[in-house]
């Protein structure tokens, strides 16, 4: 018999220990053992049977025997309408069918049974003694209902579409005679044979079992060398796929059998996500949105052109030779030498996917023209005559050196040709933002602890926590067609809202309150706290906007948006500051709004902050407490930043993931629930293209469901819009009745963020504890009307990280990178004079076109030349800007330790147990260094610039001829239409505009409950609305 190669053992159920079992739940199983996996995976589907759509369907791939598969048809209730094996051996697959005429001609009913089936019963002797019943000829019942089919599943086209699918000790077997990129396709083709809300329950083997199976064969030994995913990758790769965990349900038995049998609900729309994690439980979340499955890369670009982007992104993040090696290892602690050994031998084809995942990322996220410029320099690189050209080297690029590719990298880089910048540019920050976003190895390797974090539980010097239960939502969702109608579905409510933010959450809580039927339609999804699996790959993909990240037309800035159920208050980092008092004036005065200065915006101001439990009671965490010491020993004025947290001391570094505890206290966790509670509906997924104008009067919005269903949702009252600074003005922009209003999209202000790195000597762990707590506003005045900037410090994960950190070479950037632990990031957050603009690129999405002006650029250098003070005086050892052409700077010997009580006069709590020696700010070459950075600058493509805060771009203001909306927030040009969200603020804020957004939208809520005649009694009237009638 020939060797089993493909896992095909011909006893293999044999080699199980059996299990003797008797009635289970009211069905009758066999004395003589049924698979415990398939008890397991009965017994889960009972238990969710209200949860999970009925399984009708079931495909089992690498059926051999089919034992798992005949025994979950006869025990789930309602049994299957259909069941297929699979498998490549045609022995087996005959076996198989033996076994089904088998098990019908020893179907045993249960105990109690009085039916024909129970007199008929043929006993199990009688099969060895007169052979097997003939099976049926037609029944939509078992055991015509199971067919087999002896072929290669991994070979033809994904048509069949079910319910569930086993997939048992079978994911050896594919990686070995498939590699690691057969592994990927072959989860790829799992998840596309399944229904919408299907299952898939998947025994994932553990990696010692492979030196056995290699063994079998010469070429699964030269495979099992070449294989670099390993099975604890796999859940991982699975959540890519859009796949959730629900963890282990069994657990194997027998002969080595211990493996864990994970149920992983389908989703309608395939995306990225973050690892599994064994303790999500069931969720009752929507999918997720962004489809991974597709083939972005063979849609863009030709395969010559994906194999040069290999070559481009295996040249920047590629392998140390022995001699990078050595002086890389040398000196780090015996500890670490593991972990830097991972990291150093890594390159950018290590990650699966990996070029399919660059080319999600061009699709999704940049613009056409950006889209075009990359396509076109691949093309070029694939060519000799054009790698001539744009290398200096005869190519293909792939036939060119690394080291050459990285000198042309180089020159590109100090090109005064913009677009060759852009270009250079795109491609870095692409691969390592996707490199370290989604390779879990290369993020363990600098440190990072993947997944859930419970550091939340235990904050130094409090009380243990526990988390606060996640309010029970539901969504219109469930009520929408299970297939796609070609005719809109129609929704009708009082007041259609877009957007379930900071503005669109106040606004439906507050007209929810006064009796409105309100729908809130949102185009992310929502995640529960308790589902949260807080990976950098799972949060940036699905709770930010284009998959966390947003550039500009010309590259010069990335945006970090909110996109989910929440908006950008359910990834923001707790910051709860109040709007300063030179900024309510300018408001107030200059574009005659009256409300910014009264005494009702600061009731709004505080109503707000108390629902959301602000406290400045915090724990700072290592890297806030370096800020703040920073500030403190070099003069500059340094304070505590508020948090929502409900009066908890939260301490959890991943919210800007999502928060698990349910401690900070978003639009989710508050007026959402009172929207809820108020009779409030919600649909997600459900992104708009446009309001419905009819005769100047906005009735509703049109949109689509997931992609696929039409929409209109009816507001007999009115529309708000609430979808953020860049959602918002596209909306309406794509409106036609609108198009005389010019002032949408204009004005819009960024808040431009620069980064400053300070390496330190002992551990930071920037992921751990309260994110951002502690500003410094040393910056705040560059310009005496306000014009400036702020420090805070930045929420970190490998993504953000590395894709920020200065890229002279391979080498140094793995060494930076590797320095994670010790560092943490600073962050110059610019209040912006001057404004961009939002517009329609040609597939009608939002464009962003902005440029850091002069005026602004002597803040943004004021503010990060404070921040680099901030690090010197802290004690760092290095410290590095994101700027092009700077070096990083090596911080000279540093003064003595000064006493320990020195924390004790700065407020809140600290955890630096050992106060680092400051360092000397007056010495020459830190004096030199700060020249430098100021000589550099910060101009497009000279360093990275980024943004956390969008305002503006559908101002607010009492002159039609600089503004949007009028002071009720109503559109200029339309009736019974608002905008509620940052999209309304003047200018931009200053400060974390949370606060002001939510306050900012509840006087705009004030107006329209005013104009719908549904304002209260008790309720503080507007500034100028008319005088109530009192009974």
């Amino acid at each position: 018999m020939e060797a089993p190669v493909y896992g095909n053992f011909r006893r293999y159920y044999g080699m199980r220990r059996a299990r003797a079992v008797g009635h289970e739940g009211g069905v009758a199983v066999r004395a003589d053992g049924v698979d415990e996996r398939v008890l397991a995976l009965v017994a889960w589907c009972k238990a969710h049977a209200t949860r999970i759509r009925r399984i009708e369907r079931v495909l089992d791939v690498g059926c051999n025997a089919a034992k798992p598969l005949l025994e979950l048809c006869q025990l789930l209730d309602p049994p299957p309408t259909q069941a297929v094996g699979v498998d490549i051996d045609a022995h087996l697959v005959a076996q198989a069918r033996s076994a089904l005429r088998r098990a019908w001609s020893q179907r045993q009913p249960a105990a109690d049974s009085t039916s024909i089936e129970a007199m008929h019963y043929f006993p199990t002797c009688f099969t060895s003694l007169m052979g097997q019943l003939p099976l049926p000829s037609s029944s939509a019942s078992f055991p015509t209902n199971v067919t087999f089919v002896a072929q290669d599943w991994m070979d033809g086209t994904v048509a069949a579409q079910y319910d569930l699918i086993l997939c048992l000790s079978l994911t050896k077997w594919i990686h070995l005679h498939h590699g690691d990129e057969g592994l990927v396709r072959f989860f790829g083709r799992i998840v596309q044979s399944l229904r919408p809300g299907g299952i898939v329950a998947m025994e994932i083997q553990p990696w010692q079992s492979y030196s056995q199976a290699r063994s079998l064969s010469r070429s699964l030994r030269v495979s099992h060398a070449r294989l670099r995913i390993r099975p604890e990758d796999m859940e991982w790769i699975l959540c890519l796929l859009g796949m959730t965990s629900l963890g282990p349900i069994a657990q194997g038995a027998g002969f080595g059998f211990v493996r864990s049998v994970g149920a992983n609900p389908r989703v309608l729309r395939l995306a990225l996500g973050g690892a599994l994690s064994q303790q999500t439980r069931f969720p009752h979340s929507q999918p997720l949105y962004v489809d991974i499955s597709h083939n972005y890369a063979d849609t863009l670009w030709s395969k010559d052109q994906q194999r040069a982007l290999a070559a481009v992104a295996d040249a920047m993040i590629a392998p140390l030779t022995p001699e990078e090696k050595d002086a890389f290892l040398r000196g780090l602690p015996s500890e670490e030498r593991a972990r830097a050994a991972v990291l150093a031998d890594m390159k950018f084809t290590d990650l699966p996917d990996g070029v399919n995942l660059v080319a999600m990322h061009v699709t999704l996220t940049v613009s056409y023209t950006l889209r075009l410029l990359m396509s076109t320099l691949l093309a070029a690189l694939s060519t000799r005559a054009g790698c001539l050209v744009l290398v200096g080297r005869v190519g293909p690029v792939w036939q060119v050196d690394a080291p050459s590719i990285r000198r042309f990298l180089a020159a590109w880089r100090r090109s005064p040709i913009q677009m060759v910048r852009m270009g250079e540019f795109g491609f870095r920050a692409l691969t390592l933002a996707v490199f370290y976003r989604h390779m879990r190895s290369a993020a363990e390797a600098i440190g990072y602890p993947w997944g859930r974090t419970d550091d939340w539980k235990t904050p130094p010097k409090a009380d243990e926590q526990e988390a606060i239960p996640p309010y029970e939502y539901r969504f219109l969702n469930e009520e929408l067609p299970s297939t796609p109608t070609e005719a809109p579905v129609d929704v009708h409510a009082d007041v259609v809202i877009v957007g379930s933010g900071c503005g669109g959450a106040v606004v439906a809580a507050y007209l929810a309150e006064r009796g409105l039927q309100v729908v809130v339609v949102e185009k992310g999804m929502y995640v529960s706290a308790d589902e949260m699996p807080q990976t950098q790959s799972f949060g940036l993909d699905q709770m930010f906007e284009r998959l966390g990240f947003v550039p500009t037309s010309n590259l010069s800035l990335a945006i970090l948006a909110g996109s989910g159920f929440g908006g950008g208050s359910t990834i923001n980092w707790g910051a709860t500051l109040m709007p300063r008092h030179y900024l309510r004036e300018a408001w107030s005065q200059r574009f005659g709004m009256p409300y910014f200065q009264s005494s009702l915006f600061s009731h709004d101001l505080h109503a707000c902050a108390r629902r959301m439990g602000t406290t400045d009671d915090v724990t700072h965490n290592r890297a806030n407490s370096l800020l703040m010491l920073g500030a403190h020993r070099s003069g500059q004025p340094a304070q505590v930043v508020p948090q929502n947290n409900a009066h908890r001391p939260h301490y959890c570094g991943k919210c800007t993931f999502g928060c698990t505890a349910g401690h900070k206290q978003g639009t989710v966790m508050t007026w959402l629930q009172d929207a809820a509670q108020h009779g409030a509906q919600f649909l997600t997924h459900c992104e708009v293209d446009r309001v419905i104008m009819d005769r100047g009067r906005a009735t509703g919005v049109e949109a689509t469901v997931r992609g696929q269903q039409r929409v209109r949702v009816h507001g007999r009252r009115g529309v708000v819009v609430s979808a953020g600074s860049l959602n918002t003005p596209a909306i309406l922009l794509r409106t036609p009745a609108l198009r005389r209003n010019q002032q949408i999209g204009r004005h819009l202000h960024l808040h431009p963020v620069a980064f400053v790195h300070g390496f330190y000597d002992k551990p930071v762990r920037p992921w751990q504890g309260a994110a951002l707590t502690t500003v410094s506003n040393a910056a705040e005045h560059v310009d005496p009307q306000g014009w400036g900037a702020k420090i805070e410090v930045m929420a970190s994960a490998p993504a953000l990280y590395c894709a920020l950190l200065p890229y002279h070479d391979h080498v140094e950037h793995k060494s930076l990178a590797f320095r994670y632990p010790y560092s943490y990031t600073a962050i110059v957050i610019v209040r912006d004079r001057d404004g961009g603009r939002v517009k329609l690129d040609q597939g009608g999405r939002a464009l962003v076109d902005y440029s850091l002006s002069a005026f602004d650029h002597t803040s943004l250098l004021e503010g990060v030349k404070r921040a680099i003070e901030i690090h010197m005086h802290a004690g760092a050892s290095m410290i590095a800007t994101s700027q092009t052409g700077v070096p990083v700077y090596t911080c000279p010997p540093r003064q003595e330790n000064m006493a320990s009580h020195e924390m004790a006069s700065i407020p809140g709590r600290y955890e630096l147990d050992d106060v680092p020696a400051q360092g000397q700010a007056e010495h020459p070459s830190f004096q030199a260094f700060l020249r430098s950075v100021e000589r550099v600058g910060f101009g497009p493509q000279r360093g990275a610039i980024g943004s956390a805060h969008q305002m503006g771009s559908c101002r607010m203001g009492a002159h039609p001829a600089s503004s949007a909306c009028d002071p009720h927030g109503r559109v200029r040009g339309a009736d019974n239409l608002w905008v509620a969200d940052g999209s309304v603020l003047p200018e931009a804020a200053g400060v974390n505009p949370m606060l002001t957004i939510l306050a900012t939208s509840m006087g705009i809520a004030r107006h329209i409950a005013e104009d719908l005649g549904v304002a209260r009694p008790l309720d503080p009237p507007s500034l100028d609305a008319a005088p109530r009638a009192h009974l």
